[in-house]
């Protein structure tokens, strides 16, 4: 048979092929790898009564039982993929009458022409045997080598057939197994009760204890079946190892407690459904984030659980999966909560193979709640964005890297006299005013390198026309993408500021010549004033001394009159000039120790202290820059009023002093008349007097000119007092001066 099939299946030409075709007694066939019949031969209308017609209209399936088909699916793939070339199977056959026949058939696959040969011989004079296996198809199968089980064939104790798996089993080769006894195959143990089932012929299925090769004894299953052929026995032996059935069964219930360990512990809900969309089983997340109990999903289909905008397109994405269309979908859904409401969730289905054309889609629910809710927010903020963004009163850029405008809004546009899309792509450093691009450009490279993330400056951009314009930009940095740096810029339109600055510069300019005119004026007039009304002062005492006593009373007060204005008319002329000086003698500052210039303002006003029996505290002050004689000149003039304006009581002046991150505060406290506070501002100001001369003496400037020389040095002065509560001066010093200010 086999030379048949080899010559068949060399037969290269039409003629050679007929030849062996009308020659044989056996049924010939030839089919493509599509399982379609190509050629029969005479023999089978011989042998079932059919016409040629019949037969290949029905691929041959004509002669068999209805849903049969001629060659098994697992041989015909083996044959058409390569894996096996030839194969031998035996198939029940019907003629037209309905008489049954047995054929062995034995095939041989040819990849190079994409077809299969096959021989079938009449096999039906074994027909007992046949019938023996005919109750249960499987045994058959169970002498392929393709098996998973162990099967044997035993026929008086002797082993006659076997299959690979018999082999792994046991441990031994074909050469060792080919007619041994069965009986050194079972532990000697169990060989007395396995002898007594055999004699008996029982087909009962036992455990017994397996010697294999090496020496190990294994626990086996024994599933035997009886063959009688011609009056003789056979007998078909099925062989399961317990071990391994226990061991696998031992994995797959760890399997299985993995898998439902994951399934009740996963981070995302699980939902497993047929393929008709009927939930199976659920995790609890899902019935805890939904509010439905396990019971309450069981059996119900998934359109009672989903929003009804979006079950159309579920619907579709699942009759993809299930049709074969997709492997997976993913899409977001509103699943229904069982107190109202909804949850988002985003949804992964796939359909997975439990077995053999048994199917479920598994589908995997995440909580995007917080996720959807983040993109509303993002989508919100930037519609509120690109709302402020459009109409916002001030200009803004959105750019990148070395100046490129990716966007701008309206406002910036018409800022230039541009349309927003034309300048998209343009250069920022188009729209800058040459003599400002040196510095937009070093720190638009600072933030570009990450030396800093916003600077703002005042620049002058360029109109399409050519006209100039000031602006102030703000500049923060957006994000950085790869090697890309993102910025967003704000610019305001200053150009009215500006120019206002540039008149009030002008102003002050104007304003500062005057006052250095003024304070010239002061000062020559102060200077060259003070010789003649010092001969005036001494030719009236002249006349005083000699003639005053010549004189009438009213006479003599009059004179009184003429003196004291001429004293204090000197008085006056002096300040003024001290005053007109604090800005004209303004040198480089150095360091002043104020516990030295305390010291020195205590020997100067000493008879004052003594008589009037003042005292006077002060805490250690600091050295700070300043000018020595100036800051004399205010403590002297603070400790005096002091003391000048000290009411009834004994004067107490206390210095007090506090250190600021950039200045001194220094505070000078009494306990003297106070000061309203409608006066606070106007003691300030240059011969402006509280009292009258009769009251105290003084000519109004000691306090204005502490504040000139406070000022100078960085500070500000203010007063702090209540009528018959005292008075607190309270000044500040700002550190590290070189020079005076202002």
């Amino acid at each position: 048979m086999a030379t048949k099939l080899q010559q068949l299946n060399k037969a290269a030409s039409r003629v050679e092929t007929d030849v062996f075709f009308s020659m044989s007694d056996d049924l010939m066939i030839i089919l493509d790898f599509e399982g379609q019949v190509m050629r029969l031969n005479e023999a089978w209308v011989k042998v079932f009564q059919f016409s040629m017609e019949e037969l290949l209209e029905s691929n041959a399936n004509i002669t068999l039982q209805s849903g049969s088909q001629l060659m098994a699916e697992q041989l015909f793939d083996e044959l058409a993929s390569g894996s096996s070339k030839a194969l031998d199977y035996t198939q029940r056959m019907f003629d037209k009458q309905g008489n049954e026949y047995v054929f062995a058939w034995n095939l041989v696959g040819d990849n190079n022409k994409q077809l299969i040969y096959g021989i079938g011989r009449d096999m039906t004079s074994n027909v007992e045997l046949i019938n023996d296996l005919r109750d249960n198809q499987e045994r058959f199968k169970f002498l392929s080598d393709n098996n998973n089980e162990a099967v044997l064939v035993t026929v008086t104790g002797q082993i006659q057939l076997y299959n690979k798996a018999f082999m792994a089993l046991t441990g031994y080769s074909e050469t060792e197994l080919d007619g041994m006894d069965d009986q050194l195959l079972i532990a000697e143990e169990d060989r007395d009760a396995m002898m007594t089932l055999v004699n008996r012929r029982s087909e009962e299925t036992y455990v017994s204890r397996m010697l294999r090769k090496n020496g190990d004894i294994i626990q086996v299953e024994v599933v035997p079946r009886n063959i009688k052929y011609k009056e003789q026995y056979a007998r078909l032996v099925l062989i399961r190892n317990l071990d391994e059935i226990r061991q696998r069964e031992a994995s797959r219930k760890e399997t299985e407690n993995w898998f439902k360990a994951l399934f009740e512990n996963a981070a995302f809900g699980v939902v497993v459904m047929d393929t008709g969309g009927n939930i199976l089983q659920t995790n609890s997340l899902i019935s805890e984030k939904l509010q439905f109990s396990k019971e309450e999903f069981t059996g119900k289909n998934i359109e009672s659980f989903i929003h009804e905008e979006d079950y159309p397109v579920v619907l579709e994405n699942f009759q993809s999966l299930v049709s074969g269309k997709s492997l997976t979908n993913t899409g977001e859904e509103r699943l229904l909560r069982k107190e109202g409401g909804y949850m988002w969730g985003r949804v992964i289905c796939t359909k997975v193979e439990l077995a053999p054309g048994n199917f479920v889609v598994m589908s995997l629910i995440e909580d995007i709640e917080s996720e959807i809710q983040d993109r509303d927010d993002r989508i919100k903020a930037e519609k509120r964005f690109e709302t402020i963004f459009k109409s916002s009163p001030s200009g803004i850029i959105i750019s990148r890297n070395e100046g490129e405008i990716i966007h701008v809004n309206p406002t910036f546009a018409n800022m230039v006299g541009e349309r927003a899309e034309q300048l998209e792509g343009a250069n920022i450093f188009d729209f800058t005013y040459e003599e400002d691009l040196k510095e937009t450009k070093k720190l638009l490279q600072m933030l570009n390198k990450g030396k800093i993330n916003e600077y703002d400056i005042e620049k002058r951009y360029v109109k399409k026309n050519g006209e100039v314009f000031w602006a102030k930009t703000w500049v923060s940095l957006m994000e950085r993408d790869g090697d890309d740096v993102y910025r967003v810029a704000v610019v305001e339109n200053i150009d009215r500021r500006k120019k206002a600055e540039q008149k009030l510069e002008e102003k002050n300019k104007e304003l500062t010549e005057i006052n250095q005119e003024l304070e010239h004026f002061a000062y020559v007039a102060s200077h060259d004033l003070r010789e003649p009304l010092r001969t005036i002062a001494s030719f009236i005492q002249i006349l005083n001394k000699r003639y005053g006593e010549t004189l009438d009373e009213d006479g003599k007060q009059f004179m009184g009159f003429v003196v004291e204005g001429a004293k204090r008319m000197q008085l006056l002329i002096r300040d003024l000039l001290e005053y007109s000086r604090v800005n004209r003698f303004n040198t480089d500052y150095e360091k002043v120790d104020l516990n030295e210039v305390f010291n020195t303002v205590n020997r100067v006003l000493k008879e004052k202290i003594d008589s009037t029996d003042a005292l006077i505290l002060a805490e250690n002050l600091p050295v700070i820059q300043g000018n020595k004689i100036q800051l004399t000149q205010v403590f002297q003039n603070l400790i005096d009023n002091a003391i000048k304006f000290r009411g009834k009581k004994k004067p107490e002046i206390t210095i007090t002093v506090e250190e600021l991150p950039s200045k001194w505060r220094i505070a000078v406290s009494d306990n003297g008349i106070g000061i309203s506070p409608e006066y606070h501002q106007r003691i300030f100001i240059i011969f402006q007097r509280l009292h009258t001369h009769e009251e105290y003496t003084g000519t109004g400037i000691g306090l204005a000119l502490c504040k000139k020389i406070i000022e100078l040095h960085g500070g500000e002065v203010w007063v702090e007092s209540k009528k018959n509560k005292g008075t607190t001066f309270t000044f500040t010093i700002k550190k590290n001066l070189i020079r005076a200010i202002g």
